[in-house]
This record gives C-alpha cells, structure tokens and sequence, in this order.
C-alpha cells in the first residue's frame, strides 16, 4: 500500500463511507427480517416502511452534514494556513538582509522587496518594467535550464550588476524555481559583494604587507618540515647569516653551526617534542658565512598533524647577539664593581702592607672571577719583576716569565713599562698582540685570553704591578679599565695610607717620649678635668705617678690668688685663643703653693674642647733673679773692663745707656745723642728693623725672661757691623717689666769668615750632589765614605757606602785600579782613567778622575767622579759597525743597479729589439704592397689585412713586453690597486716562482698609508720573501699586516732552517742592512729571531 493509499483509508471521509454502507447492509437485513415479522399486519406494516424511510433518511442527512461540515472546517483551516504562509512570506521576503526578486518565466520581475530598492535604486513599480537581464552590466550572463537546474542545487554565481545610476556592484546571485498560484516562476536572491570584495582587497592588502613585512624583517622567519629541512626563510637571512634564502632553503640549520652549538639546540628541540610542546623558546648560538659567532633568540610553533605526528615548525630567530655581547659586559662591569667594592672594604680593615696585595690577587679570583692575579716588585739586586704575590691558575706559567726592569728600551713589554713609564696596559686579544709575543704560547695555553696590568704607586714611585687575566677575549672594556684603574689608584692610597699611620704611630711615639721626658710639665684638660699629665709635672705637683692626678678638676691644682687670672685666661681657650706664658701659682698635692710659668693652647679631642699646658717650677728662676738684682754692683764694674757693648734700657722712660766699648766700637763721639732707645732703632739696616723691634717689643710684651737676636747695625762711617744682642727682661714685684739689660757683641769679622766659608762649602755641595756624574769619597782603606745624588739615585746609598770601592767595578779591573789609587795616596796628584763596572750596574763604561784630599801635605782621602761613557762607546762602535754595514749595502746596491741595467738592456735588446726589427720588416712589406696597388690598380687586400694583422699582433707583443720589464722594475698594482692588493700579489708570484706556500693576513681589510709608507713596506716585504727564498729552506710563509690610529704592525715568518744570532749580527747580511735601513728611514723599529729547524720571524713596528 502506498503512501496516497494509506491517506485515503485514514480519511474521515473514508471511515463514514465505510460505516455508512456497514449501517445501511445491517438496517436493510434487519429491517426486512423485522417487516416480515409483522407483514401480517398491514397496518403497522406501512407504518413500519414509513417510519424505516424516515430513519434512513436521516441517518443520511446526518452523515451529509457532517461530511459537507468538515470539509468546510478543512477549507477555512487552509485557507486560513494560507494566508498565514502568505503574511510570513511577504514578512520574510521583506525583512531579508539580500534583495530579493520574484520573476515569471521569461524572468520578468514580479515582486521585489525593499533591499532591492534600496540597493538598485529602483522603486517596486519601476521594477515591474524590468526583467533580471536589465539589471546585468551587459549580457555577460545567461540562463539555461542546465544552469538552472545547478542553481537549485544550491550553487550561486557571481555577476556585475548595475544600479539605476549605473553604479557597478559586484553581486552573487541564487535562483530558485518556484510554483505560485499554479504558475511556475523564479525567485533570484542578490547577495551584494561589494563589502566582500572590499574585505577581500583589503586582505590582499594586509597580504602583500604581510609577504613586504616577512621580506624585509630584521628577524630571521623560517620554516621546517618533518625532516627539518628548511622549506622557507626570508631576506633576514643575509644579514644573520652571510647567505641567501636560495642557499639555505633546501638544507638543514645543522649545516651553519658547530657541533657544540647542534648539541644544545637538539636538546631543546627534543625536550619540547618529548613534553608535546606547542610552543618553543630558546637562545643558541650559530656561525655566519664570515665564521663570526652570533646569539639567536628562537621562538617557533611545533607543526603536528590530526594525529598528532610532527610535521615541522615554524618560527622566527632576533639577532641577540648586541644584547647578548651587552649583558655579557654587564657582568663584566657587575664582577669589577664587585672586586672593587671588596677591595675597598679590605682597605678599610686591612692594616698591614702585604695583607693588602695578598687580598688584593685573592678577590680578583672570588669576587672579578678572573683566572689568575699576581703582583710583581722588582728584585733589586738581580733587576727582576718578581711574583710577589700570587692567586689563581698560576702553575707552570709565572714561573716561565723572565721580565727584567733593565730591558732595551724597544724591547720593553707592558710590564717594564708600567714600571718605567707609569702606564697601564691592556691586551683583549693576547694571542695576536704584539707586545706579548715572548709570552703568547705559555699564555695561551693557560687558557688566558685577555690581559692587563697597572702600576701601583706610592708617592709617586711605582713599587709593584698589578697584573689580572681572564679567559675571555675582549673582557677589558673602557669601563672596566676605568674601574680597574681606580682600583689601582685605590690600592695605591691604602699602601700610602699604611706608609703614612707607621709614620704617624712612630712621631705618636717620638712625641710622647719627648713629652714622658720633658722637663717641663705638661698636662692635658678636658671639659675642666686632667686628662693627661707628664712625670716632669706630676712630680713638680708632688705625685710619684700620674693616677692621683688623673680626673682631678684643674682648679682644684689652683691656688687661689690666681683662681681670677686662670678662669679669664680658660674662658679665652674655649674661644680658641692661645694663653701666654705668665706666672701663676699652683697647689701641690701636700696643699703648699708652688710658683710656675705657665702658658697653654687649645685642643680638641674626640669632640671635648680643653687646652694643653705647659708649665715650669719659678722657684729657681726666682732665686736666679735675686741673685741678679744683687749683681747690679759687680755688673758695672764689669762693664768697664768688658770688650763687649753693655747696655741698659729704661723700659718706663725709653733712655738707654751705652758702656764705653759702644763708642769704641761703632765710632760715636760724645757729642751725638745715643742715649734714647729710637737712636738705636734708627741705626738698624733697614730690610731687618722691623723684624727686631718687632720681636723686642713682642718679648716684653709677653714678659719673657730674655730676647736676642742677630742684625747689622750701622756705625758712624756709614759701614755695618753685624751684632749679636742679647738683653735680659727685668720685671718688679707685680711682674711688670720696666728694665732691660744686655750685651751686644760684634760679629762682623766671624760672619765674614763664615759666609766666605758657607759660599765655598755650597759651590762645592752643589758641584757634589747636582752632578750628573757618579761622584763618591773614599778613605785610605778603600771603603766608600759618601756618595752624590746622581749615585744615590740609581742604588741605595746602604748599598754603597762602607763597603769597599772594588764593589763597584768588574773584578777584572780590580788589580789595575788598586794600582791608580795607591798611586794618587802616594803621590797626592790626581789621576784619569777609563773603568768597567760591575754587573750590579749592567757593566758599564765609565771615564773617571780621581781628585785626592790632602790635609798636611797627607792625601786621607779619594773623590772620583765617575762619566757614564757607555753609550758613547757603543755608539762609536755601532756607527763603526753602521758604516761598515752602509759601505756594504752601497756596494750590494751598486751591484743590484748594474744587474738591473744590464737585465733592462738585454730585455731591450734580445726582446724589444727583434719584435721592432718584425715590425719594421712588416711595414716594408706594406710598403712595396701599396707601391705594387699603385702600379696595378689591383688591390690585394687579403695580403694587406694580413701584414696589419701581422704588425698589431707584434705590437701587443711589444707594449706587453714593455709592461712586463716596467712591472719587474715597480709593480703598477701598487699603484693602481694599493698596499693589500699589491702584497697579495707578490704572494702569488712568489708562490709560482718558488713553491714556497705564502699567507696572506691583513686587518683591516682596506690599508690606507702615504705613498712613501706604502712603498716601504711593499719593498720590505719583496726583500724578506727574497732572503726566504734564498736561504731559508722553507716550505711555508707568512705575512700577516695589522694596522691600528698610531702605527702599522708587520709580521713575516717562515718555517726553514732558522737564522743564527751570528748571521743576524753579520755586516756582510747585506739583505738585513737594506731591511734595516728602509726601517730606519720611517722611523720604526724591527726585531728578528730564529730557532733552528723551526723557521725565522721578522716583526715590524712602523709608526703613522
């Protein structure tokens, strides 16, 4: 049964059908069976059939209306439905977001809803007049019933529309067949494109910005398959890498890092696969093109497919390498900072010299993190820079080095010269420095790549050198330097500090006991108190020891009368103000007073502010001044009798009495009034009254006990005498001085006698001491006595004086000297003489004079005076030498131009020669040619053009030949292509012409000198390969050129035989000597040395 069948048997119309003929098949049977029944009446018969037709009737009436009433349900319920279907038609035909059109057959536009008003710009009445093709830019476009039929099927298309002010909008269009009112029909759905295309562009756009941003990212995007071949990587490649995409995509990352830098990225790469990571970030290292080291930081997204396999990655890698190379000197700088800080702290604790070093060569290790520090001191006796002190991986290596303080002045290293010159140095690449090549194979092999060293001075002279080294290249930086500099100057300070507390605890000592042994008293007083007291006072206050004093208050010492004087003269203390001397009494421990001369000044002690006194028993001084006063008498006698001048001042009234010798003396007659004090004064030289007067007047003022001093006095003829006055202050009961006396003695005869003296001893000092020659005295014995400054300068004068004059020169000259000597003591003549020192003063030569000291006709003693004459002597023999060498060199020089003459003229001759006797013979040719075209009228051109070919070919010929001979004499590629090239070049013609492999190193890689500089080394470099080729027996050479702002470094080595020392020195090594002189001729320096069997190494040093 199918599906129409089951509607119909389910159908209400059905089942009342079918009831319908069940009710009338049983009303029929059952009302003829019932008719029979009462046939019999008739009656009731008829009524019967009536009353059955009624009911038949009715039941059909019934089912009827029922029928009809259902089916009118039905009808209004889909008529209802519809136009429910129809409202949300039209409702959605509206409300849709895309325009929608409604069109018959022929694709005539029906209905259209608003959105395709306000799209299209046509109202619903002006779209009736158009079909869907009216809307088209064009008939681009038509529809077929196969199109149709894929359109139904979901699938839209894209076309260009047009709006009513024929504005192009790009739109994707869906059709729908449809039936409506039993017509067929379509409805086109538009969709505007025109947001869509916008985006799309847009992300073309974004696209291509996109693809410009990958290009031209200073970071590395790469990509990876599962393989980890690299399938992409952009233009950052060049600049990370040296390389092109092209020469990376294809290969793995593998193959531009070293093993160690795989292993570390492999590592990382599996902990992530192994974790299922999605993501992965890790720093590593790689190698450029150029086999420079770079950092990378990697950030990339493991790829894995559906099942979670790998498939690759993708990511991208920053050049970290500045960052990385800038925290690496952070922590340089943070190690400096660290030692400095320590260094510092050590300072301030350490208190004895060698703590200092030590600890300073330990915290370079613990705290710089360098791998060793030692400090050096010269060794006087032997001239070495010894360790002395040491930390770190210092084994087998100190050891090896041998730096002498008396090095060659061109010989000296960084060290020598921290001493010599008090500059630091500092190497960050020791293996290619110059200035370390004595050093670099056992450096290098300790692992240290970096150096430097600073001088430690103290006083200004340089005791020891600092000298650290690290494993890093590069490591010293400028602010590492600073802060290493400053750590020197800082270890510098503290060895002067420890100097200068020695010496401050021994003049601590050295005043103490001169205060403990004072015999004056001497005490100390602090806020009112006794702080300190010295024996001399404490036993003049009737103490046996200083704690019964000790803590006393100061007044309690006081005695009452001057209890007054002593607070006025405190409180003036406490101001700072200074206290003159006066008298004062005192109070002893027993309680009797004592009479002392007492004067102080302020001091300040850990903040308390007191005075220190000092104070002397008058007791004595007392009995001394009665004993005086009683004298006055026998004082007058004695003036009379005396040669000196007495005389006696009248402080109150200003007059002055003169005993006789006054006048005797300076020549004043009687009738010249001398007897008021201005007198004097006037007669005192001019340059020196102030002085005088002023300190008379100040000894009395400040009631001294005497005055004296020393000045030219005028006498009456105009002349000076100079005086010694000396006058005693007398002072009455209430210690006020109203009198003074004195005694003024002539000095002017010994004064003349000791100036004479003095100006002898000082033309003779300052020819002793400020000689540049070594001047010393001996005694009969032969042991020094005394030495000059110049001597004394170069040795310690201990080390000299009292021990025997023999020390000082070779034990070979010992007999020969011994000899001059006994014959100056002898004869007491002088004598001259050429010596040789000892080792202890590196031998020198010295011409001596040998100057007696005679006494009573006895010579006691020799004075020599010694004249460094060594560089003399060693410059006669090297300009002997020079001259030896230059003769040679001019001889060698004069041959070189004659065989070069002779090279040039056989050149000439054998080979310019012949090609321009071809090329004159090819011209005759042409010649006779063209005379026979004139006769003939015939030309033969092939003849012609092969005679011109002919001459071009021998010219060429001769122009190279030409250039050949000018380029043996001067290479034009040092003219036209420069130093580096023109070296490189002479390596490669070396190579070819002897086999010898040569090297070529130059940095930077553009040498820019002087013409005169460029040839110079172009010649050397040409004479040295020369001299390897012809002695040295070697397979290899080397030039390696470094260049820097001051000068030009130059290294030539070789693998041969080696040259001697003798060969090296050997006038007749005319190769050198031309070497030498080009050297010579710029300024520079050169040295050379060789070890047999291992080759020869020449270096260069060529100042800019």
């Amino acid at each position: 049964m199918n599906n129409s069948d089951k509607k119909i048997t389910n159908s209400t119309a059905f089942i009342i059908s079918l009831f319908y003929f069940i009710f009338g098949i049983l009303w029929i049977t059952l009302t003829g069976k019932l008719s029979d029944s009462i046939s019999e009446s008739s009656y009731f018969f008829d009524k019967f059939e009536l009353y059955k037709g009624y009911f038949f009737i009715v039941v059909t009436c019934i089912l009827l209306f029922y029928l009809i009433y259902r089916r009118e349900q039905k009808q209004n319920k889909l008529e209802e439905n519809l136009l429910n279907s129809e409202e949300k038609w039209k409702d959605i035909f509206e409300s849709a977001n895309d325009p929608i059109f409604y069109t018959d057959r022929n694709y005539r536009i029906i209905e259209s809803n608003s959105k395709a008003g306000m799209l299209y710009g046509y109202s619903a009445a002006e779209f009736k007049n158009l079909t869907i093709y009216d809307l088209q830019e064009s008939d681009q476009f038509e529809f077929t019933d196969e199109q149709l039929s894929k359109f139904s099927k979901g699938t839209g298309i894209e076309l260009v529309h047009k709006t009513k002010e024929n504005r192009l909008i790009p739109v994707e269009v869906s059709i729908k067949a449809v039936q409506r009112n039993n017509e067929s029909g379509y409805i086109f759905i538009i969709h505007d494109l025109t947001s869509r295309r916008s985006i799309e562009n847009k992300l073309i756009i974004s696209e291509n910005k996109y693809r410009v941003l990958v290009e031209t990212s200073h970071e590395l995007i790469w990509s990876t398959d599962s393989e980890n071949i690299i399938t992409f990587v952009n233009k950052a490649s060049l600049n990370i890498y040296g390389l092109n995409p092209e020469e990376m995509i294809g290969k793995k990352f593998t193959e531009f890092a070293t093993p160690e830098q795989i292993e570390y990225d492999k590592k990382k790469i599996e902990e992530a696969l192994k974790k299922d990571a999605k993501f992965l970030q890790y720093e590593s290292r790689i190698t450029d093109k150029n086999n420079n080291e770079k950092y990378l930081l990697t950030n990339c997204i493991i790829n894995r497919n559906s099942t979670g396999k790998y498939t690759g990655m993708f990511g991208t890698s920053l050049d970290i390498t500045e960052r990385f190379e800038s925290e690496e000197r952070t922590k340089y700088h943070n190690r400096v900072y660290s030692l400095l800080t320590n260094i510092n702290q050590l300072i301030v604790r350490a208190k004895d010299k060698n703590q200092i070093l030590e600890d300073a060569c330990r915290l370079a290790i613990d705290y710089g993190m360098f791998r060793m520090a030692w400090i050096g001191i010269v060794n006087n006796n032997t001239g070495k820079i010894e360790p002395a002190f040491k930390y770190g991986d210092s084994e087998n290596y100190l050891e090896s080095l041998d730096i002498n303080i008396n090095e060659d002045i061109n010989l000296r290293g960084p060290i020598v010269q921290a001493f010599r010159e008090k500059v630091y140095y500092v190497s960050n690449d020791v293996e290619y420095d110059p200035l370390l090549l004595k050093w670099r194979k056992a450096t290098i092999s300790k692992g240290f790549r970096s150096f430097a060293c600073f001088p430690i001075e103290v006083k200004n002279k340089v005791t020891a050198v600092y000298c650290i080294y690290s494993e890093k290249k590069n490591f010293f930086g400028k602010t590492e330097t600073e802060l290493l500099l400053e750590l020197a100057e800082d270890i510098s300070f503290a060895l002067e500090f420890t100097e200068l507390e020695e010496e401050r605890k021994n003049i601590e000592e050295r005043y103490k006991n001169i205060a403990e042994k004072s015999p004056v008293g001497i005490f100390i007083q602090l806020n009112e108190k006794i702080n300190f007291i010295n024996p001399a006072g404490y036993k003049m206050l009737g103490s046996e020891t200083h704690t019964e004093l000790t803590g006393k208050n100061i007044f309690e010492i006081i005695h009452k009368d001057s209890m007054g004087i002593v607070k006025e003269r405190l409180s003036a203390l406490m101001k700072g103000k200074n206290a003159s001397e006066i008298e004062e009494k005192f109070l002893k421990l027993d309680g009797s007073a004592i009479e002392v001369m007492v004067s102080a000044i302020p001091v300040t002690l850990n903040n308390q502010k007191g005075a220190l006194v000092f104070f002397r028993d008058l007791t004595e001084q007392k009995k001394a001044q009665k004993e005086i006063f009683e004298s006055n008498e026998r004082f007058k006698m004695i003036t009379k009798s005396t040669n000196d001048v007495i005389w006696d001042w009248n402080l109150l009234t200003n007059e002055i009495w003169w005993n006789e010798s006054f006048y005797d003396i300076f020549g004043f007659s009687d009738d010249i009034s001398t007897g008021n004090i201005s007198f004097w004064e006037s007669r005192i030289k001019q340059e020196d009254r102030h002085r005088v007067v002023e300190g008379l007047y100040s000894a009395i003022n400040n009631k001294h006990d005497f005055w004296f001093d020393e000045y030219p006095l005028m006498k009456q003829d105009g002349n000076f005498a100079y005086v010694f006055d000396r006058g005693y202050i007398m002072k009455n009961e209430e210690d006020v001085p109203y009198r003074m006396v004195g005694s003024l003695l002539d000095l002017t005869y010994r004064k003349n006698i000791e100036n004479k003296l003095k100006e002898s001893e000082e033309k003779w000092r300052s020819l002793f001491e400020f000689s540049p020659s070594s001047i010393f005295t001996i005694d009969r014995n032969y042991i020094v006595t005394g030495i000059n400054r110049a001597l004394s300068s170069r040795t310690e004068p201990g080390d000299i004086i009292g021990k025997s004059s023999f020390d000082l020169i070779d034990s070979s000259e010992t007999e020969r000297i011994k000899g001059i000597i006994d014959e100056v003591f002898s004869s007491n003549n002088s004598a001259s003489f050429n010596v040789l020192s000892s080792e202890n003063d590196d031998k020198k030569h010295y011409a001596v004079q040998a100057i007696p000291q005679i006494k009573d006709n006895v010579t006691n003693a020799i004075t020599f005076i010694a004249t460094d004459i060594t560089e003399k002597i060693l410059a006669d023999e090297k300009l002997k030498e020079s001259n030896e060498r230059l003769h040679a060199l001019a001889a060698h020089l004069q041959t070189i131009r004659e065989e070069e003459r002779t090279m040039i003229s056989r050149e000439i001759h054998d080979q310019l020669g012949q090609e321009l006797t071809a090329l004159k013979m090819d011209i005759a040719f042409l010649s006779r040619k063209i005379n026979k075209i004139k006769l003939t009228g015939k030309p033969e051109w092939d003849e012609l053009s092969d005679g011109l070919k002919s001459m071009t070919a021998i010219t060429d010929q001769t122009i190279n030949s030409i250039r050949r001979i000018a380029r043996e004499l001067r290479p034009d590629v040092l003219d036209k292509l420069g130093l580096k090239d023109a070296i490189e070049w002479q390596a490669e013609e070396f190579t070819k012409r002897t086999g010898i492999d040569c090297i070529v190193s130059i940095s930077p890689s553009k040498l820019e000198l002087s013409r005169e500089l460029e040839s110079t080394v172009f010649r050397i470099i040409q004479e040295s390969l020369t001299n390897v080729a012809r002695h040295s027996k070697a397979t290899r050479s080397k030039i390696a050129v470094i260049t820097d702002d001051n000068r030009v470094l130059l290294s030539i080595e070789d693998n041969g035989i080696g040259i001697s020392e003798s060969e090296i020195q050997n006038a007749k090594s005319l190769g050198l000597v031309g070497i030498r002189e080009r050297i010579y001729s710029v300024k520079g320096s050169f040295e050379i040395t060789g070890k047999k069997n291992k080759g020869t190494k020449l270096n260069f040093i060529i100042p800019l």
